[in-house]
């Protein structure tokens, strides 16, 4: 049956759930901020490279003008790292205001030296290696690249081990620090090494979208399209970069989102309102009727009862406990093999309970040998007990042969009695048991009226009040579910933003270009007709990608982190791909407005100066 040690354990994996979440929560949130800071460096320092090949035109050796423009990403990563750093201390002094009563403790505000240092550090080092990538260009750039109009066209001889290294670097640095920060190093590995695979894979399909876009081109559709999906594969097309963030960052923060709902429900089954909060056991046959008796006059409804029979394991499988106890190579926990047994017998199952394997054993018939019993998974694992697996039980002294029909999985947070075994009718009636009934008070002074007529009728009788331990379990899980809500919102907040200034990062090309295609001829109509396709192309393709990498990434973690039952429904995807598709067409318009608006003489007088 279910111990208070088994209720202790089920809460506090709850809790420790919830600690894994936070964690999740804290690298995504940093993973998040490194893709924002590496695609913005990344555009900046791909914009830069015309000059750097006109340094190299004018005499500039290769290495100090490596040197200058390393440094300015430095310079840029210095001052956005610090302004990260006091942005957060700010973040912390303010947050404990805002939701304190969310938190089941006070937290004081401190400055921790060491943590600043650690994410200063980090966004540093995220912020040059982004850089590199970029920058190794200049390395063996050629002079006559100044020379030509498009960054496209650039003679660039490209360095595949350098580029490695950096990658390498990026995926150990991000690998070591979700280590760090995680309760449990292979949740930390496992957390790396998903967002670089997906990573992986959006690179794929990034390069997948380039080569379709460039070999499929229908005719019938309107001349703003056809060019807007062709700009997905323009020379110095910025496809890549964005499919990655927008993907990466949907992928992330929908990942977050169906985890917290996956932890939300788990914890919410901890405590629903109207569960039973008095427990009344110890009741001897002969006291049934009487005790239903005092119940019903008190206005007191029994919601569930069950008799229980003590049992002691005899033998497993044809070896006794003893052989097994001596057995120095055996498989089984001691404390599986000495433990009480408090059984009952059920026609069905309880709501409780989902048969995984078998058959629900019918009643008993005597001519049958073994008696067909019913295992919960758990116990039946630890035991090393599978379908058809032979067992006997000492009943007082009376040998009891049972056969194992079908195995359970017993919702174990459930006010109410649950069984490691379960025999069926006509089985354990004759033997001696005691029953346990489960009600609900509506108030602490019924409780207390009720424990006391119980206390003078039916002095062996036990009736114990948890409304105490409910309400003290109920709050505690209000302040989990509040603070994984909190955390979600906060990340999803900072995602947003990535995913914003990832579009923005563009505006210069995309100014350069509608001053072209204006030149050419083009109306402001056809500009953003064209820009609007190609960020709607850009936004679905990322969305949808994310969101199908964040429906793996989700039941992975629900699964094997935090070992409990994953569901979605396709409907939950929805906001998502909306928000995020919308989302890419507001920033695309955004940044855009100004290129569609401007008139291309200034546009192309400034490209020239």
């Amino acid at each position: 049956h279910t111990t208070a040690e088994k209720r202790k354990e089920d809460l506090g994996n709850s809790l420790e759930n919830l600690a894994s979440f936070l964690s999740l929560a804290g690298f995504v949130a940093l993973f998040l901020g490194g893709v924002g800071v590496g695609s913005a460096i990344h555009s900046h320092v791909r914009e830069k490279l015309p000059n750097a090949a006109l340094l190299r035109c004018i005499g500039l050796g290769e290495s100090r003008t490596f040197g200058i423009y390393l440094a300015q990403a430095l310079a840029l990563g210095l001052l956005a790292s610090t302004l990260g750093a006091f942005l957060g201390l700010l973040a912390q002094w303010a947050l404990p205001h805002f939701i304190g009563s969310l938190l089941p403790v006070r937290i004081p505000f401190t400055v921790g030296i060491k943590g600043v240092a650690e994410g200063f550090a980090l966004a540093l080092s995220f912020c040059m290696l982004f850089a590199l990538l970029p920058l190794l260009a200049i390395r063996r750039m050629s002079p006559w690249a100044a020379l030509r109009v498009s960054l496209g066209g650039m003679a660039v001889r490209r360095f595949p081990w350098a580029e490695t290294l950096v990658v390498l670097a990026l995926v150990g640095m991000s690998a070591s620090f979700a280590i760090r920060h995680t309760d449990k190093w292979v949740h930390g590995l496992s957390y790396a090494l998903g967002l670089f695979g997906a990573f992986a894979f959006l690179t794929f399909l990034a390069s997948l979208c380039v080569k379709a876009a460039r070999r499929f081109a229908p005719s019938w559709l309107p001349y703003a399209w056809r060019q807007g999906l062709a700009n997905l594969h323009r020379p110095n097309n910025r496809t890549a970069l964005l499919v990655l963030s927008l993907g990466l960052g949907t992928f992330v923060l929908v990942t977050l989102h169906l985890t917290q709902k996956v932890l939300i429900a788990q914890l919410v089954q901890e405590g629903p309102s109207d569960r039973p909060n008095t427990l009344l056991f110890d009741i001897q046959p002969d006291q049934r009727e009487g005790v239903e008796s005092l119940l019903a006059a008190q206005g007191v409804r029994v919601l569930d009862q069950s008799a229980i029979v003590t049992l002691r394991l005899e033998s497993l499988r044809g070896k006794t406990i003893e052989q097994m106890l001596s057995d120095t190579n055996r498989q089984v926990a001691k404390w599986a093999l000495r433990r009480e047994y408090r059984c009952t017998w059920r026609s069905e199952p309880s709501p409780s309970e989902k048969v995984t394997s078998g058959k629900w054993h019918p009643p008993y018939n005597p001519d049958q040998d073994p008696i067909p019993v019913s295992l919960e998974e758990g116990i039946a694992r630890d035991l090393g007990l599978r379908l058809g697996d032979k067992l006997s039980f000492d009943l007082q002294g009376v040998e009891l042969k049972a056969r194992v029909a079908s195995l359970r999985k017993v919702e174990w947070r459930r006010v109410q009695p649950n069984f490691f075994v379960v025999f069926p009718p006509g089985s354990l009636e004759g033997a001696p048991a005691f029953h346990v009934f489960v009600t609900r008070t509506s108030s602490a002074a019924q409780s207390a009226t009720l424990q006391r007529s119980v206390v003078q009728k039916f002095p062996n009788v036990s009736a114990i009040d948890l409304t105490l331990v409910l309400n003290t379990l109920n709050a505690i899980i209000d302040k989990a579910a509040s603070a994984i809500r909190f955390m979600a919102l906060f990340t999803v907040g900072t995602g947003l933003l990535v995913l914003a200034g990832a579009i923005l990062s563009g505006r210069h090309q995309r100014m350069r270009e509608s001053a072209l295609l204006r030149t050419l001829g083009a109306s402001r109509a056809q500009i953003r007709g064209i820009l609007m396709a190609e960020y709607a192309s850009l936004g679905l393709l990322s969305a949808g990608a994310g969101c199908a990498l964040a429906v793996v990434a989700s039941w992975a973690l629900a699964r094997h982190v935090f070992k409990t039952q994953f569901s979605t429904e396709l409907a939950a995807l929805a906001p998502p791909l909306i928000i995020v598709t919308a989302l890419t067409l507001v920033a695309g318009w955004l940044g855009s407005r100004s290129a569609a608006e401007e008139p291309p003489l200034e546009s192309l007088r400034r490209e020239s100066t």
